[in-house]
């Protein structure tokens, strides 16, 4: 037979020691009911204590099967089941004995409410409460009907002989629930309040070890560095002739040698810049920038990772005078290498990878197209996430980690801009990132800028005029509203 995952809830062996708890419970209470009861029937405010004292008798007798079941280890989800609806029933018909709608006992739901949801779950509270309404309903809609007969509420048996007896009896029940249910909240708000310094402590270790990764990470990636210009002087000495001269093929490997440790340069590099960026350290430092003459040192930066391949490296810059872009160089140097970067290890030979420059009124839009794969609509979303690829088979034909584009996002935003991409599945794919003119000098957590960049709707219209200008259909608007664009979607990374 299924049951409910709550009611299964109570049968697992981990909760055992609550529901023991609870049987312990079961007997305090009803013992003190037991108590009170006898104290109002010797003060003879009570009509008909003969069914109350069988209630609280069927009551102990499930208290018991309960506590039985659980030291044997069987019928515990069954006996602790019927042990909380005889809990509903005693309370339900101690009502109905002592003036139905007009007793005094019904705070004693109240108690039931605390105690199930101290020691059980939301599900087994709410089934509880649920099946007290029902029954006092029951009650209540029985005696309108006239199906049994009504008894009177101990107030109305109350003489100028037994009224101090009942006040105390009276008194002693108020603080009995009042007593119980403040236990039980106290002890719930205990355990939640140990259970928040216990995920907060979890959170505060999470981001310290997070920060000593990124610190590691920047240490060790910055230590690298060394080893690689040591490299690179050396293959300048032997080009120099140090070594005694070389010939057309050992220059050709000597070549090899000083792209390969390009090529691991630029990847140290950017390890280095995502290590910034996640230890919330990435500064912002915007200067004059002269696109007609920056331009092309940045292409001249990215045709050594052409090397032998047979690919084309175009520039579409548009004619007249460019206007003067204040931004950080460096970042926006590594932005763009990055992006022709992953053009060139996805582009087949004999592609084109084109860089394109267009100025507009309030910013400047860099797009690198590419002849590559393209990449597919449900890829799109994660490649900008880090160490994530549009292709992450181990049969892809371009190597790389990942990180490139995670890190193209990040920097954007650190810069005030945005990233966005148009890729349609083997027509290769064309990343657009917007830079505003003039921004502010700031030290920003990228992951908090990637959200927080505001763009205005002028600016939106204007970039995504431009994508579609070329052809193509910006597929990605993220932010914290409509008019916030942000990138979430790219292709395979660095």
């Amino acid at each position: 037979m299924r049951v409910p995952a709550y009611l299964a809830e109570l049968g697992r062996p981990d909760r055992r020691p609550i529901l023991a708890g609870g049987v312990v419970s079961g007997y305090v209470v009803t013992l003190i009911f037991l108590a009170l009861l006898i104290l109002a029937d010797a003060a003879g405010v009570i009509a008909a204590p003969g069914p109350l004292y069988g209630l609280v008798a069927a009551k102990l007798v499930t208290n018991t099967l309960a506590g039985l079941s659980l030291r044997l280890g069987r019928f515990v989800m069954l006996t602790a089941s019927v042990n909380v609806a005889m809990d509903i029933v005693v309370m339900t018909a101690a009502i109905y004995f002592t003036g139905s709608t007009s007793s005094p006992l019904y705070a004693i739901y109240v108690v039931e409410i605390a105690v199930l949801a101290m020691l059980t779950n939301a599900g087994v509270t709410a089934l509880a409460i649920a099946g007290g309404l029902v029954l006092y309903g029951m009650v209540v809609l029985g005696e309108i009907l006239g199906w049994w007969p009504s008894y009177p509420p101990p107030a109305v048996l109350v003489t100028e002989d037994n009224r101090a007896a009942y006040m105390i009896v009276k008194y002693a029940f108020d603080t009995v629930v009042l007593a119980t249910v403040a236990v039980f909240l106290i002890r719930n708000l205990a355990r939640l309040e140990d259970r928040e310094a216990k995920l907060r402590k979890q959170a505060d270790d999470l981001v310290e070890a997070a920060r000593e990764k990124s610190e590691f990470m920047a240490n060790v990636t910055h230590e690298l560095r060394t080893p690689i210009f040591g490299i690179s002087g050396l293959c300048d000495l032997l080009e120099a002739g140090a070594a005694g001269s070389l010939s057309d093929k050992q220059r050709h490997f000597v070549g090899q040698i000083r792209r390969s440790g390009q090529n691991l340069l630029h990847l140290v590099d950017s390890l280095l810049q995502l290590a910034k960026a996640e230890a919330a350290r990435v500064e912002f430092r915007p200067e004059p920038i002269d696109l007609r003459e920056w331009i092309p040192q940045v292409v001249a930066g990215a045709r050594w990772m052409v090397g032998t391949r047979d690919l084309r490296l175009v520039v579409d810059l548009p004619e007249g005078p460019m206007p003067t872009l204040h931004s950080d160089r460096g970042k926006l140097n590594h932005v763009l290498l990055n992006l022709l970067s992953n053009a060139i290890k996805v582009s087949p030979e004999g592609g084109t990878i084109t860089l394109f420059v267009e100025p507009g009124d309030e910013g400047v839009v860099f797009s690198v197209k590419d002849e590559g794969p393209g990449i597919a609509p449900e890829d799109q979303r994660r490649v900008f996430e880090s160490f994530e690829q549009g292709d992450g088979s181990d049969e892809r034909p371009y190597g790389g980690l990942g990180i490139g584009l995670s890190l193209v996002r990040r920097l954007v935003a650190v810069m005030g801009g945005n990233v966005t991409v148009e890729s349609e599945v083997g027509r290769g794919a064309t990343f657009h990132v917007f830079v505003p003119f003039e921004a502010e000098p700031r030290v920003a957590d990228p992951r908090d800028a990637t959200w927080e960049a505001v763009v205005s709707p002028e600016r939106l219209r204007k970039l995504r005029d431009t994508v579609r200008a070329g052809g193509g259909r910006p597929t990605a608007v993220r932010g914290s509203s409509a008019d916030r664009p942000a990138p979430n979607a790219g292709q395979p990374g660095s």
